[in-house]
This record gives structure tokens, sequence and C-alpha cells, in this order.
């Protein structure tokens, strides 16, 4: 019986380490990518007050996307939050731009009332009586009637501005307006009126559907803006110092009617009032 030792087991192996987890990224929100892109827009929009008017559009569908992306579950909330808040934040800017560009505009048309007329000899003092004669009267010349000096379509008018306005064409009778998706079909007839805006001043200007009113008696009608185009441009337009756009506007009014006046009014100037032309 030999001495030698029994040869050292071979170790048995070590089991092999488990599987690292992998670390799964949340799905993306389509919900809130969509409601923070509209809420971008609403607010470029907001800021400017040529456009604040529909800022809302795109504020509201922000708002709405982002408190639904909110409540997916298992989804990334970032954006929904950022894009439901900045849509809010753009509707609320929008509102203030909105009336405080009108509040600009009626102060623009506040005018002072004339100073009545003095009084003259002859309307503050009897005529005097010589004897028992009756002072003669002057005999009464037939009153002339005022000449119409109104700017009509094809004259060019000037305002305090340097901003010069000229109504090339007005057609009115037509059922419909605008083109492709923004085409707008009329509640009573539509009246095109085609104009250009020249800046003579040193500033550029903005042109849009609300510096554009029409006049029937008393009444006031403002333009189509889903309709108008301003230079080849929806909604607006700007127009540096020297340089000029043709536009076109869609004014809405009853059958039967006519224009008496087309009137061009910067809304946002303190100092400058409306330009009216004659279409009647």
């Amino acid at each position: 019986m030999s001495n030698t030792a029994p040869p050292a087991p071979f170790p048995s192996p070590e089991p092999a380490g488990a599987p690292l987890p992998v670390l799964q990224q949340a799905p993306r929100n389509t919900q809130g990518l969509i409601s923070l892109i509209l809420a971008i827009v609403a607010f470029v929009l907001a800021v400017n007050p040529a456009s604040a008017g529909i800022a809302w559009v795109f504020a509201i569908p922000a708002i709405v996307l982002g408190i639904v992306g909110m409540t997916r579950k298992g989804k990334k909330k970032t954006t929904s939050l950022i894009g439901g808040i900045l849509g809010a934040v753009a509707w609320f800017v929008s509102i203030i731009v909105f009336f405080v560009a009108i509040a600009a505009g009626v102060a623009g048309n506040v005018t002072s009332l004339p100073d009545p007329a003095p009084l003259t000899e002859s309307s503050s003092a009897p005529a005097e009586v010589q004897g028992d004669e009756p002072a003669e009267e002057p005999a009464e010349e037939p009153a002339e009637e005022p000449a119409d000096d109104s700017a009509k379509v094809g004259d060019t008018v000037t305002n305090d501005d340097g901003v010069a306005f000229t109504v090339t064409k007005v057609k009115c009778g037509l059922k419909k307006a605008g083109e492709s998706f923004l085409e707008e079909r009329a509640k009573g007839q539509f009246c095109e009126i085609k104009f250009t805006l020249k800046n003579g001043s040193d500033e550029a200007v903005n042109v849009y559907g609300d510096n554009i009113t029409a006049l029937i008696g008393d009444a006031t009608y403002s333009t189509n803006s889903s309709a108008n185009t301003f230079d080849g441009e929806y909604f607006s337009t700007d127009v540096n110092p020297g340089l000029s756009a043709k536009s076109v506007v869609y004014i809405d009014i009853p059958k039967g009617k006519k224009l008496d006046f087309v009137q061009y009014e910067p809304l946002f100037s303190l100092f400058t009032g409306p330009v009216l032309i004659k279409v009647a």
C-alpha cells in the first residue's frame, strides 16, 4: 500500500454571473412633443401685436395636449409639462397684447372738438332803426354746395406718418374668397378690395387685416382674416421704409348693399388718423 496522497480534486467552475439589468428608457411622449411645438408657435404669435388675436388657436391645443401627455403612464412628462405651461403663458400674453393694441388704436382716434365760432357784430348787436323805417335786410344768397374733394379709387392718399395708401380696385358680389383650405363662403356677399401701401416713413410698417375696414352709412365692416393676402403672405406682412406692398382683402357685407368708403388706419400710431377712400 503506497503512501502517495490522492490527487487534489479539480475546482468546480464558478457559476456565471447574473446578466446586468438593461435600463429601459421611458417611451417618447408624442402628445407632449406636439404640445411643446404648438406652445412655441403660440408664444411667437402672442408677442406680435399683428398676430396676437390668433395665438389662442395654437395655445389652447397646446394646453390640452400637455394635460393629456401628463396623464400617460410610463412616458416622459417633461415636454408635456413645459408645453402646457408655455401654452397657458402664451394665451395670457396674447390677451394682454391684443387689448393694449386696441387701446392704442382707440386713443389715436380721439380728436378735440373745434372751438365755437366767435360772434360777429351783426349777430351780437341788433340792427339800428332810423326813424320809423325798418332796416333793410340783406338779400340771402343761395348757399353753395361744398365740393366733393374725397379721395376716390385710384387716388393716393398719404397719412401723417408718410405711408401712402392707394385703393386700386373694388369688386363686390363674390360668393367665395380665399385659396384652397382657407377658402371662405360669404354669408352675404364678399367685396374684394385691392390696394397698394408704400412706406415713406423711417420705420417698418406692419400691414394686416385690422388696418382695413369698410363703411356703409354708420356701420363698420371688418375683413375676413382667413381669405386676406398681403404681398403674397397670409395674415400680415412687414413693409420696410421706401418699399411698397400690394395686398387684397375681402369684406363680407349684406346682399344688395354697396360700400361707401374704404378706410386704412394704423392701429398702433397714437397721432395718425384714418385715411378714407370713397367707393360709391
